[in-house]
């Protein structure tokens, strides 16, 4: 994949400070991929700041059925919003179900190169709207293990048939898009801290950062010069307890800021939570939503030089949406994705270019990061 033309990234950025940069600062790199400088996450003009969406079955759709006009409009939406970057998956979206091996992983399994001709393709449609990327690679390798007939930990090991197949995917997105700046971050698993250290889970906190750190190594040595991120939620309110074996009491101050900490492997340089605001806080220090949180949150991970990313945040229309977008322009942030945009309507946080949808990317507009 060719780097994007100087006057493209221009316009790229021309675009995202519109709504999203702050641009100044930051140490000059004309790559145009993102990079850490100062402990912040940087393009080749200065520190980002922008608010995407995450459009997860944009590509989830075409992978399967090619068809480019079922998310061009939403495209198109996002790019009349000036929206800069979306967060979308590229491995297929399938449950864990012991000995059931899912349809959707063996359809990747059998044809890889068709889903990486329609990554490419899908990011090339991005290209030309402005709008950059944040690839979540597999969403949940679990499902692989299953298909392979091994166990879950089968991920971690790298003598597996789950490895050498994650591990062949990741060398070809390395090779095919590894320098692309269309790309922003990569992240490698979705929400795999809420998966660990609670009785009959399938991973351990050790075995998730062995995971992503294996993972994370195995792409960089493909020749990839992307930002990597967790790919974390929050950590479980008794995330610290669970990990000592003491059960579901409740975290406190310090035990949150140990497990935020700890739950992102080295090698991830963005730490990512996902938040949503009508969820009651459910932590003794905290009052009023997670919201109210994330200023601290933020502060405590640029203190260890690592950026936060709110993958994900979103609204179900009982939450007042124009101020908790204010909170999070306000938070530090520099990075957050919306959830919901093209997701079918059994989902409650689910928008698109309706009316509402509009309004609420318009919202977007009116308050980038502080």
């Amino acid at each position: 994949m060719s780097k994007l033309p100087k006057r493209l990234r221009s316009a790229r950025h021309a675009a995202a400070c519109v709504i999203a940069l702050f641009c100044i600062g930051g140490e000059a790199r004309a790559d145009g991929l993102l990079h850490i400088s100062d402990c912040r996450i940087v393009d080749d003009r200065g520190p980002v700041k922008a608010i995407g969406v995450n459009f997860v079955n944009g590509f989830w759709k075409f992978s399967r059925d090619g068809d480019r006009g079922a998310y061009l409009p939403y495209l198109d939406a996002l790019a009349a919003a000036k929206v800069p970057f979306i967060r979308m998956a590229f491995g297929p979206w399938a449950r864990y179900q012991p000995g059931t091996p899912a349809p959707q992983i063996g359809d990747f399994v059998a044809h890889r190169k068709r889903y990486f001709d329609r990554l490419g393709i899908f990011l090339a449609d991005l290209r030309a709207r402005h709008i950059g990327a944040v690839v979540d690679v597999f969403w949940n390798v679990d499902p692989y293990s299953v298909f392979f007939g091994e166990p879950p930990s089968a991920s971690r090991n790298p003598a597996s048939r789950t490895s050498a197949f994650l591990d062949a995917v990741l060398r070809e997105f390395g090779r095919r898009f590894g320098s692309d700046p269309t790309i922003w971050l990569v992240e490698f698993t979705n929400e795999g801290n809420l998966q660990i250290d609670f009785p009959r889970a399938r991973h351990s906190r050790a075995g998730l950062v062995a995971l992503n750190r294996r993972l994370a190594a195995t792409l960089r040595a493909a020749g990839d010069r992307h930002l990597f991120d967790s790919g974390n939620a929050l950590p479980r309110p008794a995330a610290e307890h669970l990990f000592e074996h003491a059960g579901w009491t409740p975290d406190g101050h310090a035990d949150f800021l140990r497990a935020l900490a700890a739950e992102t492997a080295p090698g991830i340089a963005v730490a990512s939570i996902h938040v949503y605001p009508e969820k009651p806080a459910a932590r003794p220090w905290d009052r009023g939503t997670i919201f109210d949180a994330l200023p601290m949150i933020v502060r405590r991970s640029r203190q260890a030089c690592r950026p936060v990313f709110l993958g994900e945040f979103g609204f179900s229309g009982q939450t007042p949406e124009r101020k908790s977008i204010q909170q999070v322009a306000d938070s530090g942030v520099q990075m957050a994705a919306i959830w919901g945009f093209g997701r079918p309507p059994s989902d409650r946080y689910a928008f698109g270019p309706d009316r509402r949808g509009m309004a609420l990317l318009a919202i977007l507009e009116r308050h980038p990061p502080n």
